[in-house]
């Protein structure tokens, strides 16, 4: 088989299955806003192939602003904001915040908040990126694992 019937047959798989489920994602806290912004549009494409898509959300990040106050912890924070404003209620997917800050040496810390009372794969929901070159798999699949389990607190 040549390369392109080969491409054709590929396309045709990818195709057949069930379209990405939609979460719609926030970015927060500080640091490296731009790479997470990059990790996520590696994640979820414009044209809707990758692990989810990305649906427009009720929140923005300055909506958790507050989050980022000298001793206040994000998440409980993140939570509280989310469930005050009814996002386990709305009538669209998910609302997943992801919060970007340091992580140990020079790796990037992400934890996926979702709607719930408490994460439903703490282990899964705080991670480490690193952005360094050729890391773009593992952070593309830990990502993806961090977003998708904060969406499952929803019920979904």
């Amino acid at each position: 088989m040549n390369l392109l019937a080969f491409a054709a047959v590929v396309a045709a798989v990818q195709t057949a299955g069930p379209p990405a489920p939609e979460v719609a994602v926030v970015v927060a806290g500080g640091g490296l806003m731009d790479f997470a912004e990059q990790t996520l549009a590696r994640l979820a494409p414009e044209d809707g192939g990758g692990w989810f898509r990305r649906a427009p959300s009720a929140f923005n990040a300055a909506d958790f602003d507050a989050c980022n106050a000298p001793g206040v912890q994000p998440e409980p924070c993140i939570r509280d904001v989310l469930a005050a404003r009814g996002a386990a209620d709305l009538e669209r997917p998910p609302t997943v915040v992801v919060w970007v800050g340091p992580g140990p040496g020079f790796l990037t810390g992400w934890t996926c908040i979702g709607v719930g009372g408490a994460p439903t794969a703490e282990d899964r929901q705080n991670i480490s990126l690193d952005w360094s070159r050729g890391q773009d798999g593992v952070n593309a699949q830990s990502a993806a694992g961090c977003i998708l389990a904060a969406a499952s607190e929803s019920g979904w």
